[in-house]
Order: structure tokens, then C-alpha cells, then sequence
């Protein structure tokens, strides 16, 4: 308990340090990290040795960058390389993707990262207990598995600590399998100062209360993670329901990424633990102002030790000071995935982010999903605004479709009720279904 109280101590403060400072912390975290892995971890101690590195070679940030590129690939074909020895006084605290970049995968994390993440965790609730007007132990809604990430965290936590009173939110969880009136039921008898969930689950629900008008309990704010809140349900939430909307950035290998601030213009990171790179396709830094992939290094987590580990995730570098005054770096909102691509016409890969800033000009369009099932084939899913033009919609969506992938491309653009989220609860916005094993699961 005393390491966690003394690291809270000072952590609302903390994004507000100099530039100078992060980057010390950050470098320093690098060297400890380093000296761990080359002794503990068969991947990066095989790797230095092979290209000739030792500690010494790599004491800064900048210096992961002479560190092969990993990806989700590398993790799935030998996840014991990138495990440190495991320790026998510490409960396992494993968890599970949600599968978003193809089959789910494992990341091991150790008691020390939990609890350091825990306590940074106080650097975004800081924010959140200010727009709420109270202390720290305010009422969350959690639309959730009854069995999630978060509880497997929190039982190996409490395993092996006890913690302040004063850092436990008072938290209920809305079992995310109901239905979303029975989730409006319990935000009624709850009456939380946040609602929290997976931003398509939270799309989900407000498009509901919306279309019924009945009443309800009005949060102090609305936070989502894990997936995306479509920009128009989040326009709804915020402009006609007068509920401010923020992004956490987090992933199963990296716990508390980012967050966004009151400035609503991307996530500050959390750059001391998670130092983050956007690459290209070749894996070159992108420019400021450019889209990359985000690329991560861990070096707070020794269970599953992951150094230049591709997200999978699409942003823009950032690189102009946030006129909130926190001088964590900041990185864009996501603008999907890596992944997410289909085939053209004339056989090339193409990206799908063009296609949806196109759909998104489209007035009356909440949600939607691109499907291809044949070489010549995209269904392209819509949940729509009732009063809206569909067939002027429908127009746009195919000429939007061809325009990038070729006229050539036959488009089905189909109104539904409900998009079809993965096991885990995310919902893809590309589901490119030649990419998928035959008969695969």
C-alpha cells in the first residue's frame, strides 16, 4: 500500500512537469528496462546480442528505435520470448485481447506495472473529479463484461495489497449482454457522475434513449475506450444531451496509454511508461502533422515485456503544445486500424479511411461497417437517423466506395438496426472477409 499512495502522491501534478523532466523520467525507465531485458528476456536478449548491442548502446528513448519493429505476429508465433521468468509470490494477471488485429493473444503483466498504472491512473481522474465537483470517490457506471479486463486486474492487485479507501471508486457494472434498455434501467437506478464503456457500446445506447425520448439520468460526463464513438453519436451526446464526451487510450499491452484532456484535440500519453512512435509502412517516423502507426514501448511492464510493439492503431502526430498547459505529448484520435483495407477492383490494397471521411460528410449517418466478401463485392452496413435521406445516402456511399476502390466494385449498402460487434465487444469497421482462414473462426 505504501508504494502505491507514495506514487499517487504528486500524479494529478505530473502532466503539467517540464518537457525536460518527462523525457528524463522516460530515459530512465529506458535504462532499467534495457538492463532487465538483456539479463531476463530471450527475445531482446538474443536480439542485442545478434546485433551487437549491450545496455550501454541504449539509454535514451531515442535509442529503441536501433530495436527491431515487433508485431502482434511476433507475440503469437513465441509469447514465452517476450516473458521474464515468473516470479512465485505474484498472482498471474492475464489478459486477452479482444482479437481486433486477428486472433486474440495473451499479454502477462506483473503486480509492480499494475500498480504503477493505478496510481498514474490519478494524472487523467484528476480532470474528471474537477468537471464532477467531487472527491475522489464518485459514482461510475461501467458498461462492461461482468468478468473484464479491469476485474482481473483488480483481483491480482488486491491479492497482493491493500489499498486506500480513498482511491476506490465507488463503480458498478452494466453487464454488457443486455439489452440497451435494460442498460438505461440500471443508468436510472444508478444515477452515476460517469458512464464508461466501449465507445460502439455507447453509441449504441444513446442512439437508443434518443429514439425512445424516455428520460434519463443525465451523467456529468461520458468516457469511452476500445473502440470508436462515431463523431456524429458523439455530436449528439454532446450538443443535444449538453454530457462532455472524452477518449481513454489504453490496450491490454498497454494499460493507461493515453487520455484525452479538456482541449478535446487528441490523447495526452502517458510518455514516461509508454514512449510512442507513428511509423509508416516502412516503419520510418512520420512527419509532424502526418498519420502513422502507433508504435509502443512498455517499460513499465515485465510480465510480457513489449519494446517497439506495432498498436495496430492509425493517428496523427501531433507535435503543437495543448492549450490545456499539460506538457505530456500528445498524439491525434484514432483513425482506425492498420488492417483495415480491402481489395480493389485492379487487385491493389486500399485503406478505408478515405472511404469513411467521405461517409461521415453524409448527413444522417451514425454508424457503419464495410464488409467484402468477394473480390467485386462490399456491403457496406449503415445505422441511419430516422428522418434522414436514404436513398441520397445510399448514392453517396456507393459513389464514395468506387471512387477508391473502382467502378468496377459492386456495393450493397444495407440500413440495419444493430452492427455486428467481435466476441470481445468491439465492433470493426472494415471486416475484410477474403483476409479470413477458409472455414477459420
Amino acid at each position: 500500500m505504501a508504494f502505491v499512495v507514495g506514487r499517487t502522491i504528486g500524479q494529478a501534478r505530473y502532466p503539467y512537469a517540464s518537457p525536460a523532466r518527462i523525457a528524463r523520467d522516460a530515459d530512465r525507465n529506458v535504462r532499467r528496462m534495457i538492463a532487465h531485458v538483456y539479463q531476463q528476456v530471450p527475445f531482446y536478449r538474443d536480439t542485442m546480442r545478434r546485433l551487437g548491442l549491450s545496455p550501454a548502446d541504449i539509454r535514451t528513448v531515442a535509442d529503441l528505435a536501433r530495436l527491431p519493429l515487433i508485431s502482434v505476429a511476433d507475440l503469437q508465433r513465441d509469447p514465452e520470448a517476450f516473458r521474464s521468468p515468473s516470479r512465485g509470490d505474484e498472482p498471474p494477471a492475464p489478459l486477452l485481447t479482444s482479437g481486433s488485429t486477428g486472433s486474440p493473444h495473451t499479454v502477462w503483466h506483473d503486480l509492480a506495472s499494475i500498480y504503477t498504472n493505478a496510481a498514474d491512473n490519478e494524472r487523467q481522474r484528476a480532470l474528471v473529479q474537477r468537471l464532477i465537483g467531487k472527491g475522489p470517490r464518485y459514482r461510475v457506471l461501467s458498461i462492461a463484461a461482468l468478468r473484464s479486463a479491469h476485474d482481473t486486474l483488480q483481483q491480482a492487485s488486491r491479492t497482493g495489497a491493500l489499498w486506500p479507501k480513498w482511491l476506490a471508486l465507488t463503480r458498478v457494472v452494466a453487464d454488457d449482454r443486455q439489452s440497451y434498455a435494460e442498460i438505461a434501467a440500471q443508468l436510472n437506478e444508478v444515477r452515476p457522475d460517469e458512464l464508461r464503456g466501449f465507445g460502439s457500446r455507447l453509441a449504441g445506447l444513446f442512439l437508443h434513449l434518443d429514439a425512445t425520448g424516455e428520460p434519463f439520468h443525465h451523467p456529468a460526463l461520458v468516457v469511452y475506450a476500445s473502440d470508436t464513438l462515431p463523431e456524429p453519436v458523439r455530436r449528439l451526446i454532446v450538443d443535444k444531451y449538453g454530457i462532455p464526451v472524452f477518449a481513454l487510450y489504453q490496450a491490454s499491452e498497454a494499460l493507461k496509454l493515453g487520455w484525452e484532456c479538456e482541449a478535446h484535440d487528441g490523447y495526452h500519453i502517458n510518455a514516461d511508461h509508454y514512449p510512442t512512435r507513428l511509423v509508416d509502412a516502412a516503419g520510418q517516423d512520420v512527419a509532424p502533422g502526418e498519420t502513422g502507426e502507433v508504435v509502443i514501448s512498455n517499460l513499465t511492464n515485465r510480465g510480457t515485456v513489449l519494446l517497439n510493439y506495432r498498436l495496430g492503431d492509425l493517428a496523427q502526430r501531433l507535435t503543437a503544445p495543448c492549450p490545456c498547459g499539460r506538457n505530456l505529448p500528445r498524439i491525434g484520435f484514432l483513425q482506425g486500424r492498420a488492417n483495415d483495407t480491402l481489395l480493389a477492383a485492379d487487385g491493389q490494397r486500399c485503406h478505408w479511411m478515405p472511404i469513411e471521411r467521405a461517409i461521415r460528410q453524409l448527413d444522417g449517418v451514425w454508424q457503419w461497417q464495410a464488409t467484402q466478401s468477394a473480390p467485386l463485392q462490399v456491403t457496406v452496413a449503415l445505422r441511419l437517423r430516422p428522418d434522414c435521406d436514404r436513398d441520397a445516402i445510399a448514392r453517396g456511399v456507393v459513389a464514395a466506395v468506387r471512387a477508391v476502390l473502382g467502378e468496377a466494385m459492386a456495393v450493397e449498402v444495407r440500413p440495419v438496426d444493430e452492427l455486428a460487434p467481435l466476441v470481445g465487444g468491439k465492433i470493426r469497421h472494415v471486416v475484410n472477409l477474403l483476409d479470413e482462414p477458409a472455414g477459420g473462426d
